[in-house]
């Protein structure tokens, strides 16, 4: 056996350290840029966590001090239920996945502000962000070439919502974005199909993440396409795997609102949409789609060029196909890794994130950065990309060269974008957010003077001045 040959010991060594060197990294990234700070709603599931493991059921009426804190900076968004109980907005789902790591660390001796602050969520939302990554390359170099797994992971990665907001704090897309890189990992295989055992497993996570994002549940249908199209005649295991999520989000609804159907955002959006800002914005989905994708504030395509490089190519492959009359999204192996059999469902999954996200009255966001609306399908758009380079090694186009040459450029941008949301916190009273209100004045989204990258960059240029400035100046005491 050759020293380079990949069944090498020596190769299968190196390319762990490289995911581990890879891992570590990225965790530096996160540490350096600390969050002060975390957002109302991401504060109701840790209240949420920490009453499940003091043995309260995920009711949050014992932790009332903790609602809004003078020490940890931040008011819980929260849900009377009636005789003096309440619970947070955010459901179940995402506090089962804090509270092992909340058990730990009252293990350890820790208090309620320690569990409850900013810094220690950060840590554990990085983690499964680091996951994420680690498990979507699995993942996509089982249906691509090591050039476009990493470019599709790079883009996943480091040009996406993942790193600029996922990893800030657990936000319910953190999780939801976890699990399903976790079981694309999963069911990915090679050219076999997977097993009665790993559909399951890909059922199960795809069932919690259903239970952290009620809306998740609509993901299930791109999902079980994929299955069906990649040569699996019967996908009852993962629907058997899917049920226990569906069913526990149903009736953790029932018990705790009354109805299955009626979630905590809904009710949040009542709440929110009977306010009288609220009511001066019309609803318009044309333009919320058009936000969504386009406008310098939160469009996707802005901060994420290379994910419209990705659907550009796609087009392009298509039409050349069209034009020599053979088919392009084909199955041609009959398995789930190829990635004709990925590709539709796949594009069915981001077009239902998008619209679905187009007809939510405050698509903007609120205090965030970019389009964290449209982080649930990121694994996804990851998928996309990956195929996209494949496709473009497969057909021999004229404008091949031209596409690989503006690849990388658009990927850097992305990156820099994204990363731009690590240089302020988007909750300071001077913060992008803050000053536009995005929700009640989306018209202000398309103002390129208030470009967000740009903004936080001036926010961080001042900031280093006024440190300097304060170094510098001469300490005079009494």
């Amino acid at each position: 056996m050759k020293p380079g040959s990949p069944g090498n010991p020596d190769h299968a060594a190196r390319r762990v350290w490289a995911v581990g060197l890879g891992l570590a990294l990225l965790f530096a990234v996160y540490l350096v840029s600390p969050n002060p700070v975390q957002s109302g709603d991401n504060h109701a599931h840790c209240l949420t966590a920490l009453s499940l493991v003091r043995g309260e059921w995920g009711f949050i009426d014992q932790l009332r001090p903790y609602w809004a804190s003078a020490d940890l900076g931040v008011r819980s968004t929260v849900i009377e239920v009636g005789e003096g109980r309440a619970v947070g907005g955010t459901g179940i789902g995402a506090a089962l996945l804090l509270a092992p790591f909340y058990a730990v660390a009252r293990a350890l001796g820790a208090g309620p502000l320690l569990v409850l602050s900013a810094p220690y969520n950060q840590l554990i939302a990085a983690l499964f962000c680091a996951v994420a990554v680690v498990a979507f390359w699995v993942a996509v170099r089982r249906i691509a070439d090591p050039t476009a797994a990493w470019l599709a992971t790079l883009a996943f990665g480091l040009g996406s919502s993942v790193l600029s907001v996922l990893s800030r704090e657990p936000w319910q897309h953190t999780f939801v974005v976890a699990l399903q890189a976790l079981a694309m990992a999963v069911v990915l295989r090679g050219t076999q199909p997977p097993g009665r055992g790993r559909m399951g497993l890909a059922g199960a996570l795809v069932g919690l993440a259903v239970l952290v994002r009620a809306t998740s549940f609509v993901y299930a249908v791109p999902w079980w396409w994929w299955l069906r199209r990649g040569g699996r005649t019967s996908t009852w295991p993962f629907c058997a795997g899917l049920a226990p999520g569906v069913v526990a989000t149903l009736a953790y609804n029932w018990l705790v609102f009354g109805s299955p159907f009626l979630f905590g955002q809904i009710i949040i959006g009542r709440y929110r949409f009977a306010s009288g800002a609220s009511r001066a914005v019309s609803w318009d989905p044309l333009a919320a789609l058009a936000g969504l994708l386009a406008s310098p504030g939160r469009g996707l395509f802005v901060y994420s060029p290379v994910l419209l490089w990705a659907l550009l190519v796609l087009v392009g492959s298509w039409v050349v196909a069209r034009r020599s009359a053979c088919g392009c999204f084909r199955p041609t192996g009959g398995h789930l890794s190829d990635t004709a059999a990925v590709l539709p469902p796949a594009l069915l999954a981001v077009t239902i994130n998008i619209l679905s996200a187009a007809t939510w009255k405050e698509w903007a966001g609120g205090y965030t950065y970019g389009p964290r609306y449209l982080a649930d399908t990121l694994p996804f758009w990851g998928l996309v990309v990956a195929a996209a380079a494949v496709r473009l090694r497969e057909r021999n186009i004229g404008w091949r060269r031209v596409a690989l040459v503006l690849v990388w450029p658009l990927l850097g941008v992305s990156v820099a974008f994204h990363a731009a949301g690590l240089l302020v916190s988007p909750y300071r009273a001077d913060a992008y957010s803050a000053r536009i209100d995005p929700d009640h004045h989306p018209e202000r989204l398309w103002r390129w003077r208030d470009f967000p990258p740009l903004d936080n960059l001036r926010l961080w240029r001042a900031d280093r001045k006024i440190s300097n400035d304060t170094a510098g100046s001469p300490v005079t005491g009494h």
